[in-house]
């Protein structure tokens, strides 16, 4: 059985693993599999072993391949303007609300053929729609006939991301965008799908309304059944620095619960009734529980990888079956990637995967019974193996931990899982079964209690988030490999003294966090990264062991709600990748958010010797000193020329003309960034400086905006390529087709990161102009 699930484990997530670069492998990796497999098998029965089990990795890619297969669409540059197509389905997720957006889930009642130049693309799963300004609000489970615009998914695509495409394709492979207004159906679907759909409206509906007494309903909603809508950004940041948030998301704890009262209840009921097979019918009350939990919250992934653990062992005690927990694991871990194909992409997967792996190692039978002082001491063990263990993952994933959970979480999880879950359950089944018969006194009372449980929840939540958090830096993944392998060692070792030492120093090295190694300052190559950061800029410059940072992207910004940073998701992981520690510089062009959103990411996760700002009056929080012309600084061996902005003009120039313009010069090469140089200033940096601005590379200013393009400017720089900064599909349709027709009429080679991804660019005094983009779609 273990051999069988690791092979079929091997098999389908291989696939998966590769991606993008399976499509270019299969036609010879899949047939070596198979031999593989035959020379395997052949070799074990010759020596009296069953090796049919080795079967199941390449069987299990083949079913991999053809899963993948729909994917192959998105690499297709055939497909990038989008189709519009009408479709009829329903609407089978919870739709999320957002100011004037919903989005939520469609499944097709039949599979949409789309062709264009000889290639054919059939969508049959689930689509991720948005639709923007609907005049009616969609629920699930409803039939719609819909206008929409479809879209492959193109991610962001960076030096040694490896899953880009992974990441965007666990969302499917392709999404939409409804035209105009969805039209009802009457059309009622009767298939498994329409019946879990309406089940999951209706109960979700029906708790939401038991729960509107509570002062803290969105709480109990967020625990219950996953609906965290009405938590407010406020509240989601008390929770990540308290280290609380696995508390009000569905968890493995949750389920558990349930199968537990589910089993429990039913066996009392037969047991009362006389029914002889009380303990078996137990067992399946609980999984049915276990399933109706699932179906209650739309069978969401996170919650479908909690149940497997539960399902597993209520089916081994049905059958009177004693599996090995190893066993179960790799069962678990198989049906959550085939449910969810590319879930190893999320830091969640590895985080509960590697919890329920910790917990394995730890505990050991014949626990001292539950009320002695030894089994606090065991808690207070698990949660810090939990927590050490966990570190190097985190430290990869996010940069910080929170130091506060360590010990919130001995009284919090205890009072969520067996008072507040519990108690809630029991009002939620008291109005189920009773309803009428129940007072408003004890219903009363019991919400009381329940707010009063919950109250001292979100005090813990506030307490623990005035704790700063411990940060660690962010690792590479060659670190954070080596320090997961030394952990899990470090568990398993029997003697206390010396599993202490290796706890400590992976501790050490976690919070430390500079994984990269040593730079030879007389490296003579200079390397220049225009990074993939969307709509937004970011270039990274580094000479030996020198690096600056020239715009960070976009990001929250000062005084913006949270939410995606590209400082936070691309830049820092970058330098992680290239083992960069510090930087020397970050300059920040000007104070438009698609330059300066990360920056606040980028100076809290890396030392930085020196801050320059364009517009310093709109980026007080960065605490940097005013970019002025005139200066002029160093990356290694490399001069960095301050061209703009001019120290008497700052009247006559604001917001964008204020950017910062750097012209950077090494071996001979110069490239220039001008930001986002309007064309009243390039006009002006032009008179000043005429052939002076010559340079071998230009970042051409503004994204490639039509209002921002000075054909002056480029006659007078005269560079032999051109670089372009701009996000994938952005509204502002940049760069502009004019801007791009008229360089290709003068023969001026452009490379944008919509097309190619991110663009890497080396050279040296003695080796010529070297250019790599990162795009796999790139022709």
């Amino acid at each position: 059985m273990r051999a069988f699930l690791i092979s079929a484990l091997l098999g389908w997530s291989g696939v998966f693993v590769l991606g993008p670069h399976w499509f270019a492998l299969r036609s010879w990796l899949l047939p070596s599999l198979g031999l593989l497999a035959w020379v395997l098998l052949a070799l074990r029965q010759r020596r009296g072993g069953n090796g049919y089990v080795l079967l199941a990795l390449p069987l299990f890619a083949l079913l991999a391949d053809r899963h993948l297969a729909p994917y192959q669409s998105t690499l297709s540059p055939v497909w990038e303007k989008g189709v519009t197509r009408v479709a009829e389905g329903r609407v089978c997720s919870p739709v999320e609300r957002q100011a004037v957006r919903q989005t939520f889930t469609f499944c097709l009642d039949s599979p949409l053929h789309l062709r264009r130049q000889g290639q054919t693309v059939e969508l049959g799963d689930p689509l991720r729609l948005r639709c923007y300004r609907c005049p009616q609000a969609l629920q699930n489970g409803d039939h719609y006939r819909i206008r929409l615009s479809l879209y492959p998914r193109r991610p962001l695509q960076n030096p040694g991301d490896w899953f880009a495409w992974q990441k965007q394709w666990r969302y499917q492979a392709w999404h939409g965008v409804i035209r105009g207004a969805p039209r009802p159906l009457n059309a009622a679907d009767t298939g498994w799908r329409g019946l879990v759909g309406r089940y999951s409206a209706t109960m979700q509906g029906w708790i939401g309304r038991q729960l509107a007494p509570l002062d803290h309903r969105p709480t109990l909603q967020a625990m219950l059944i996953g609906d965290a809508s009405g938590l407010d950004d406020a509240q989601w940041r008390q929770l990540r620095h308290s280290g609380l948030i696995h508390l009000v998301v569905v968890s493995g704890l949750h389920v558990t619960l349930m199968a537990a009262l589910g089993a429990g209840g039913v066996r009392w009921l037969c047991a009362v009734a006389g029914f002889r097979q009380a303990r078996r019918a137990g067992f399946v009350g609980g999984i049915l529980t276990v399933f109706a939990y699932l179906a209650l919250v739309g069978f969401a992934v996170p919650v479908f990888r909690a149940s497997l653990m539960s399902l597993m062992g209520l089916f081994a005690l049905l059958m009177r079956q004693r599996l090995a927990l190893i066993e179960c694991y790799l069962a678990a871990v198989l049906g959550t990637l085939w449910v969810d194909p590319f879930a190893f992409v999320s830091p969640g997967f590895w985080l509960s995967f590697g919890a329920v792996l910790i917990l394995f190692m730890q505990v050991r039978p014949g626990l001292p019974p539950v009320g002695k002082i030894k089994q606090l001491g065991q808690l207070v063990k698990l949660q810090v193996a939990l927590f050490v263990g966990l570190l190097p993952l985190l430290a990869y994933a996010y940069g910080q931990v929170s130091l506060s959970g360590l010990v919130l979480n001995l009284v919090a999880v205890p009072l969520v899982t067996v008072l507040i879950v519990p108690v809630s359950l029991m009002v939620l089944i008291g109005q189920a079964c009773l309803g009428a018969m129940v007072s408003e006194r004890v219903f009363s009372v019991t919400t009381d209690v329940l707010d009063a449980l919950l109250s001292i929840f979100w005090w813990l939540a506030e307490w623990g988030d005035r704790i700063p958090l411990l940060e660690l830096g962010f690792l590479n993944e060659g670190a954070m490999l080596a320090l997961v392998v030394v952990t899990a060692f470090a568990l398993c070792v029997p003697h206390p003294l010396l599993r202490i030492w290796l706890l400590v120093g992976t501790t050490l090295l976690s919070i430390r966090g500079e994984a990269g190694l040593p730079v030879d300052q007389d490296i003579p190559e200079f390397e220049l990264t225009l990074l993939d950061v969307g709509q937004g800029l970011s270039v990274v410059m580094k000479q030996g062991a020198s690096v600056w940072v020239y715009d960070t992207g976009p990001g929250p910004g000062p005084g913006r709600a949270e939410g995606w940073d590209a400082g936070r998701e691309v830049i820092v992981p970058f330098l992680a990748r290239e083992g960069v520690g510090r930087l020397d510089a970050l300059v920040v062009s000007h104070g438009d958010n698609d330059h300066a959103g990360g920056a606040l990411s980028v100076r809290k996760a890396l030392p930085t010797s020196s801050v320059l700002l364009g517009e310093p009056q709109r980026l007080t929080d960065l605490g940097g000193q005013p970019c002025q012309a005139g200066q002029r600084l160093t990356i290694g061996q490399a001069q960095v020329y301050v061209l703009w902005p001019l120290a008497g003009e700052q009247k006559r120039f604001q917001r964008n003309n204020r950017s910062c313009v750097l012209r950077v010069v090494y071996g001979g090469r110069s490239v220039l960034l001008p930001g986002d140089l309007e064309i009243k200033a390039q006009r002006r940096l032009v008179e000043i400086y005429g052939d002076s601005l010559r340079a071998d590379v230009l970042l051409l200013p503004h994204h490639g905006a039509k209002s921002s393009f000075y054909p002056n400017l480029i006659s007078a720089v005269q560079p032999t390529r051109v670089l372009v900064s701009a996000g994938y599909r952005n509204p502002f349709g940049h760069p502009h087709r004019e801007v791009m027709d008229w360089l290709r009429r003068r023969d001026i080679p452009v490379v944008s990161t919509v097309r190619d991804g991110a663009v890497q660019l080396k050279w040296s005094p003695h080796s010529p102009l070297e250019l790599r983009v990162s795009g796999i779609a790139a022709d």
